[in-house]
């Protein structure tokens, strides 16, 4: 009687539970998953293994028979397919099922089983296998990229302000081709960077000439700067972003691999270049530059979004695939990695702060400054990747060694933090929620951030001249090039 009752409570608890994730398994692994209802069949034989587009059954690797649950627990294996074979499916899955044949059957139906609760979904990752080096490679340089001569966005000074007061890079650079106009937002980025003056990209293979190849030319300001990227990684190395992109924590573990790079899957699988960590001459940065080489007027996104992917499915040890597969929270929504992209939808959303960012290191907000509509706009809350900083900082004051050579007096750095906070507000981007704030945010941030006097005695700690050099053994590859301040 107990185990009748206790059977039907499980039966009922399980009734109750939500449809389950779906299970993740690497190629050549093994996934172990609950099957039934049995029905009361409990006499089997000829039990398997069965993925839809795998067109092969194999027998499970374990797997026995719980007459309380009426259902199989079976560990099954991954097979090593070729990814172009699960490539072309977006996302690449498979569905999972459980063929087998009741002993007590002469005509030997087969019977299939999905998993337990809801129809099981094996998402494929694929074994990218880039090494981990004993100590730092991506040497300890920060390049954004602003191309086209317009005026500079206060984004791009928050950009630079981030990494400055989290990450703390040895050098930041900005780099353009024609320089912007002369206003507080370029004075804002002199203060924190470098600005280094570049000329039209080239191509750099003879093979790549031909008619048929477009002109780098004809190419737009955004175009031009995704070669500009990896012109600059493939020289000197380091760390390349768009001034879309905020600093919001550590990016030490990642500079011990020879590239790194964010998935996204939008809806196809593609690798984010809006942010790139690269040693100096990494072989990953050449593939990607020599796509560009070989461009010939197909869509733009195909080369540098999608292709890369490809290319690195191809080259599975070549580059950190950051980000994949792209993890989610319990409710379903995306749940942003180490390298984070996020829309400009989602970015404008009040209320989902905490769930945007977490973890978050890198955060890039593509195509920021073309948000669909004024009133999006407006709604961005890019104060809060300010305070985010600011609280990270006050938290573990900075020594903002990228302006050793380069000092900017307290009232500067006070100045460019209050140029970028009172622009944004004016802009009408709202202050963060309470709630919504790092709990560690010094007391100083927001709520007295048009106090000038109250923020330089926080951020006073912070600017300590640098001492020593980098401690996790990076080498300084920065080339100066031309520079304007």
């Amino acid at each position: 009687m107990g185990v009748v009752v206790a059977a039907a409570v499980l039966l009922a608890m399980s009734a109750r539970l939500p449809p389950v994730n779906p299970l993740s398994a690497r190629l050549g692994g093994e996934v172990s998953v609950l099957f039934g209802p049995l029905n009361g069949a409990h006499d089997l034989r000829d039990v398997r293994c069965h993925l839809d587009y795998d067109g092969d059954t194999r027998p499970p690797r374990k797997w026995a028979v719980s007459a309380l649950l009426d259902a199989i627990n079976a560990t099954c294996a991954v097979p090593h397919l070729p990814h172009e074979a699960f490539l072309g499916r977006l996302p690449p899955r498979a569905n999972l099922t459980l063929l087998y044949v009741r002993a007590d059957d002469p005509s030997g139906t087969i019977h299939r089983l999905s998993g337990r609760r809801d129809r099981v979904v094996l998402t494929y990752l694929f074994p990218f296998s880039a090494p981990k080096r004993e100590r730092a490679v991506v040497p300890d340089v920060l390049h954004v990229l602003h191309l086209g001569g317009a005026a500079l966005p206060v984004w791009a000074c928050l950009s630079l302000l981030t990494a400055a007061l989290v990450w703390n890079p040895r050098h930041i650079v900005l780099h353009v081709d024609a320089l912007p106009p002369e206003d507080d937002a370029l004075r804002c980025a002199r203060s924190l960077a470098r600005v280094e003056m570049h000329a039209q990209p080239v191509r750099r293979n003879a093979s790549a000439g031909a008619a048929r190849v477009v002109p780098f030319a004809q190419l737009r300001a955004d175009q031009r700067s995704d070669i500009l990227r990896l012109d600059l990684l493939l020289e000197r190395g380091g760390v390349a972003i768009e001034p879309d992109t905020f600093v919001l924590g550590s990016i030490d573990r990642l500079r011990r691999h020879d590239f790194s790079i964010a998935f996204r899957r939008a809806p196809l699988p593609t690798l984010e270049n809006g942010m790139m960590l690269s040693a100096p001459r990494a072989p990953f940065a050449a593939l990607l530059r020599d796509a560009f080489d070989r461009w010939r007027g197909e869509p733009w996104g195909r080369v540098s979004l999608e292709l890369p992917f490809r290319l690195a499915m191809r080259e599975p040890s070549l580059a950190r695939i950051v980000n994949y597969p792209e993890a989610r929270w319990p409710n379903g929504r995306k749940r942003p990695g180490t390298m984070a992209v996020l829309s400009v939808q989602t970015f404008a959303e009040r209320g989902k702060l905490r769930d945007a960012y977490g973890d978050v290191a890198l955060l890039h907000v593509p195509a920021l400054g073309h948000a669909f509509s004024r009133k999006a706009r407006e709604r961005g809350d890019l104060l809060y990747a300010l305070t985010h900083a600011l609280a990270g900082m006050s938290d573990a004051p900075a020594r903002l060694h990228a302006l050793a050579t380069h000092r900017m007096p307290d009232e500067a750095l006070c100045a460019s933090v209050l140029f970028v906070a009172t622009r944004l507000l004016a802009a009408g981007h709202a202050l963060p929620d309470e709630a919504d704030l790092p709990a560690r945010l010094s007391e100083h941030f927001p709520a007295h951030v048009a106090n000038c006097t109250a923020a330089a005695a926080a951020l006073q700690p912070a600017l300590a001249p640098a001492q020593g050099t980098d401690a996790d053994g990076a080498g300084d590859a920065f080339a100066e090039g031309t520079f304007l301040n």
